[in-house]
């Protein structure tokens, strides 16, 4: 700014230049801001590529979990800075490529399961209901004190199927009264969170508790009879996640596989339920997917994210329903909070007895391969 000293006495006026300390400060912020903004980026831009990789630490596969929401915050400071700096935007050229390149990258991953995506299982409506099954899953959260929210809402909904995840001998104890309308149990109650138990008002022709991978991580395989007569195979999973604790994502990737490979060879109707801990775009998502052969009612539709509930913004979807062919989607829905850490999914379907299983021809000739080696990794 200008400044001007006028002498009474010389009759003279002198003056100079200043810069305001405003105008200092109002320099510093933006400054300030640019770099803030530049870091964000650059984060954004290195945790799009690093779930690129195949390897199975965990703190690289963490990176697949929250796609959608850095997807949304890269977005959104990517047309800030443009914003801001429209006429120099050349000086950060790279860097807004690399952005522009991991923006694509995860809007792939995460274009399917957005409603302007083909919708892989197609609604029908339910004209029979001998051939209508449903299925719920929950996670309780062993720590939740409170059963009445659960049993309120299975009462509510009156699934055919209920498959409970984190239940221990004190949770079977509080869902005693499930046994009058869900007579088929099978269960492996744990204190380890990772215990379950299948309900079932549907006859269970035959069932198996299975430890497929790790000693104390179960999983349930269960043949149910329809109303109709007809059979469908089950399969509830609830593998541990990619933590620092367990260190890899080995052990939860190979029972996924194992899993598959086991869906793909039955000819009946297939489910396979439960918290996979796992994001449905994930590699080792789509691998499962292809090798099993199975529809996810997401495709087409929406996120339907389940877990944590007390974080709306950071919400994933780990809690799932695979079905085959033979099986047409009715209605998929996200019920209402627990009191868990999840919310409850539910899916009814209606067994189309005109269907053969079909192949799906996503399949890629290299997943053979890349399935048994992570098998042979974790066994």
């Amino acid at each position: 700014m200008f400044e001007v000293f006028c002498s009474p006495t010389s009759l003279s006026c002198t003056g100079t230049v200043s810069f305001g300390q405003s105008r200092i400060k109002f320099y510093e912020m933006n400054k300030f801001k640019n770099i803030i903004i530049l870091f964000i980026l650059s984060l954004y831009t290195v945790s799009s590529f690093i779930p690129l990789s195949k390897s199975d630490y965990w703190w690289i596969r963490a990176w697949d979990f929250p796609r959608l929401q850095f997807f949304t915050i890269g977005l959104f400071f990517l047309l800030l800075f443009i914003w801001i700096h429209k006429s120099h935007l050349k000086k950060q050229y790279f860097l807004l490529l690399f952005t522009v390149v991991a923006l694509f990258l995860d809007g792939y991953r995460i274009l399917p399961y957005t409603p302007i995506y083909p919708i892989e299982s197609k609604k029908v409506e339910a004209k029979s209901s001998e051939s209508v099954v449903s299925v719920l899953i929950s996670n309780v959260y062993q720590k939740n004190q409170s059963s009445k929210d659960l049993l309120e809402l299975i009462k509510k909904k009156s699934p055919d199927m209920i498959l409970l995840l984190e239940i221990n001998e004190e949770w079977i104890g509080r869902l005693e009264e499930l046994k009058k309308e869900y007579p088929y149990i099978v269960s492996r109650p744990l204190e380890n969170t990772y215990g379950l138990a299948f309900y079932s008002r549907l006859k269970i022709v035959n069932s198996t508790i299975h430890f497929l991978v790790e000693t104390d991580v179960p999983s349930v395989q269960a043949t149910i009879e329809t109303r109709n007569g007809r059979h469908i195979e089950i399969f509830g999973v609830h593998p541990k996640p990619p933590v620092p604790s367990a260190g890899n994502s080995i052990e939860r990737d190979a029972e996924l596989i194992l899993i598959a490979k086991a869906a793909v060879k039955i000819k009946t109707p297939v489910l396979v339920l439960g918290d996979l801990n796992d994001v449905a775009w994930s590699h080792t998502s789509r691998l499962f997917r292809r090798i099993s052969e199975l529809k996810d009612p997401r495709v087409g539709r929406g996120v339907y994210p389940t877990f944590p509930v007390y974080l709306p913004f950071w919400r994933f979807p780990l809690d799932y329903v695979f079905h085959s062919t033979q099986l047409n989607l009715v209605e998929i829905e996200r019920l209402e909070d627990i009191g868990s850490d999840h919310f409850p999914l539910m899916v009814t379907f209606i067994y189309d007895l005109a269907k053969d299983k079909k192949k799906n021809d996503g399949r890629k000739p290299e997943d053979d391969k890349e399935a048994n080696k992570i098998i042979d990794k974790a066994l």
